[in-house]
């Protein structure tokens, strides 16, 4: 069963002007709104890589929802069994 890092990680290199914006793309989007951005410096050099290294180095008691840290860390949610 695919999951949202699955979606991601086919749909990378898709920019919006080719497939449409959709209801994965907004949940995707939904879901990094409550990841502790606050938290981290983010600056104009900075990448998705970056920002996701950022977050990983941030304590877990900063996050907002059930197993995000794992989710940064890579990890799906087959494997949390949210």
């Amino acid at each position: 069963m695919a999951n949202m890092l699955d979606y991601i990680k086919e749909n990378e290199n898709t920019a919006f002007q080719e497939e449409k914006f959709n209801e994965i793309d907004n949940l995707i989007f939904s879901r990094l709104s409550y990841l502790p951005f606050e938290d981290i410096k983010i600056e104009e050099k900075d990448t998705f890589e970056t920002i996701a290294q950022k977050l990983k180095d941030i304590d877990i008691k900063k996050f907002n929802m059930k197993k995000d840290k794992e989710l940064i860390n890579g990890k799906s949610y087959l494997e949390l069994n949210i």
